[in-house]
């Protein structure tokens, strides 16, 4: 795959970039500081296909400047990255084809980060790798799952279901009850009343009973997700053919984020993220990869929290322009620009 080079981009900036990335963000300064050498900077024009479905995962890519859109196969629009987001993660754990279309929806600057680079240096970046996981199962998820609550503008982080031990412990009851009634049958027919149907009678009517609360089960897992946007924290719990209820906070409105986790947790490895916000706390239970979900959280909070106070100044700008009539020129705000984005970033560290 070609990717046309541009000018050297300056170090410090591909830094701070790192340091803003929900991915990196853990990493000591000095790490970053080192990992910067592998970004290789590209550009690409407005409207230019930077990877196809079935394309080769080579190389994952950090936005500079500019937007991208992800397009699922049925050409509906995944996500619209703008700077500091990442896409094509994949890359970097598997070699799985390209699942998605990646097109440059403005002239935008991207760092590429390739894959076999990271090989080399996956062991000295701690904690990366684990986040990869997350984000990598939070975009395959996210191309399967209908979210028609979704705005425009709006796009899915990460979203993930409960443990599956959670489910393996929700499936215990159906299974025994199977085999129960399994060996209940048996006996009934053979030994206590051999020659009578009604071993069969037990089995036909225990057997369905037991496969539909076992697929019920699997369904009820299935279908509660933890979700994190661009723009808020949602937690959606639906009870097959019961209900379906939607918790959700703005992530501008998150005072906190913690663990909680419990004796099973400490076993199987999940905990609850607590998200503390003004209006409520939405707790996402039991989770693999918690700290990693977590950090995650934590950053797109702070990101957002930024991007907000970026927004507000540049609407206060326009107000003023109005107020002493001069012509507000709306070319200067198409992209918002990557240094005051960086500035805001750093005064809400």
């Amino acid at each position: 795959m070609f990717y046309t080079k541009v000018m050297e981009i300056d170090h410090q900036e591909v830094v701070e970039l790192l340091n803003q990335s929900p991915l990196f963000a853990h990493l000591k300064d000095a790490e970053l500081n080192w990992l910067a050498d592998y970004f290789q900077p590209a550009v690409f024009r407005f409207g230019e296909i930077i990877f196809n479905p079935g394309d080769t995962s080579d190389a994952m890519f950090l936005i500079l400047e500019g937007q991208v859109d992800l397009i699922s196969e049925n050409e509906s629009v995944l996500s619209s990255l703008k700077i500091g987001d990442i896409f094509g993660e994949e890359a970097l754990l598997f070699d799985d084809p390209r699942f998605y279309q990646a097109t440059a929806v403005s002239n935008s600057i991207l760092l590429q980060f390739g894959a076999d680079q990271y090989m080399m240096i996956s062991e000295e970046l701690s904690g990366v790798e684990e986040k990869l996981e997350v984000l990598i199962r939070s975009r395959k998820l996210s191309a399967s799952v209908d979210l028609p609550w979704l705005q425009e503008d709006e796009h899915v982080y990460v979203i993930t279901r409960r443990h599956t031990a959670i489910l393996w412990a929700r499936l215990i009851l159906p299974i025994l009850f199977g085999f129960t009634t399994l060996i209940g049958a048996i006996i009934t027919q053979f030994y206590w009343f051999p020659g009578r149907p009604y071993g069969w009678i037990l089995l036909a009517f225990g057997c369905p009973i037991a496969i539909s609360w076992l697929i019920w089960r699997i369904f009820d897992w299935r279908n509660d997700f933890f979700i994190v946007t661009s723009k808020r924290v949602v937690w959606i719990e639906k009870i097959a053919l019961i209900y379906e209820s939607r918790q959700e906070a703005p992530l501008r409105t998150i005072m906190s984020v913690g663990l909680r986790r419990s004796q099973m947790g400490r076993i199987f490895d999940f905990a609850d993220v607590v998200v503390m916000t003004y209006v409520g706390t939405i707790r996402l239970r039991d989770l693999k990869s918690a700290e990693s979900v977590e950090s995650l959280i934590e950053s797109y909070w702070h990101r957002s929290e930024s991007f907000d106070r970026l927004d507000e100044a540049q609407i206060m700008d326009q107000k003023l322009d109005e107020k002493l009539e001069l012509p507000w020129d709306d070319t200067q705000d198409t992209h918002v620009n990557n240094q005051e984005v960086k500035d805001q970033e750093t005064e809400g560290k």
